[in-house]
């Protein structure tokens, strides 16, 4: 199995998952709302005086409340399931960035008097805009940062820059 059908399949199982996990979330709610009617009914019947065992009253009550729960689990963790199918497929784009490159990009020296000096030779049509990037002077405002740092931090700045993140991280900033 090659690198891109593994990458592949990890987003496809992780998009499932997340999928699976929604529609239990919604199914739990559905049920939720069905057994919590069925319990107001029997209330219901029981205030008429109707013959109703409080038995089953007590059972969908622990339904619901096994239900509440699960709801609850779902919620705490189906943010970090998303960001983790987010986090694959952001790798999965990023470590094939050059398949979305749509750009031909050819090499050119920069002459004197604003001339440059194809490489190689290239056919261009008459009307075609040419963008020219300056390598060097890209890389001298780079610093060193890595391409990886570049491209996580907004993906990851929603998460870093949250009131909860400073409390955690609170401790380590030294006082003078």
């Amino acid at each position: 199995m090659s690198h891109d059908e593994k990458i592949s399949n990890e987003i496809s199982s992780r998009a499932s998952l997340s999928r699976y996990i929604s529609g239990m979330f919604y199914a739990l709610n559905v049920s939720i709302f069905l057994v919590l009617f069925a319990v107001a009914l029997n209330i219901f019947a029981l205030l008429l005086k109707y013959p109703v065992n409080t038995d089953v009253i007590y059972i969908l009550m622990f339904l619901v409340f096994l239900y509440v729960l699960a709801v609850v689990a779902i919620l705490r963790n189906l943010r970090f399931m998303r960001l983790s199918e987010v986090q694959t497929v952001f790798y999965a784009c990023y470590t094939n960035r050059e398949l979305f490159e749509t750009i031909n990009k050819v090499e050119a020296i920069a002459g004197n008097k604003e001339q440059l000096r194809l490489l190689e030779p290239v056919d261009v049509p008459s009307s075609t805009q040419v963008r020219v990037k300056n390598l060097e002077e890209e890389n001298e405002q780079r610093h060193g940062i890595s391409d990886t740092a570049l491209l996580s931090e907004t993906a990851l700045a929603e998460d870093w820059n949250r009131p909860e993140e400073d409390e955690a991280w609170q401790h380590l900033q030294s006082e003078p």
